[in-house]
């Protein structure tokens, strides 16, 4: 997926111009990915995946309403 991305990206840098706003996209995903995966190794988790210990309950992904709304809320702006 992240490779998909990142292909995308450049592609779309080369079509449209300026570049830099898809280059500059690109290299914000790869630094958020490298972040999260810091992060988790700082923390000492074995996977960015869990979650047991999140006491933020809008990062939660165990919200079930919360998500709900997300869901519902990207297809009423889409239409």
């Amino acid at each position: 997926m992240r490779i998909s991305t990142a292909c995308l990206l450049v592609i779309l840098s080369q079509v449209y111009r300026p570049g830099l706003i898809f280059l500059s996209l690109l290299a914000s995903d790869i630094g958020s990915h490298w972040m999260q995966m810091y992060s988790t190794f700082l923390l000492g988790k074995g996977s960015y995946k869990d979650v047991k210990d999140i006491t933020n309950w809008l990062c939660f992904k165990g919200n079930q309403m919360f998500m709900a709304y997300c869901c519902v809320a990207c297809e009423v702006i889409q239409t």
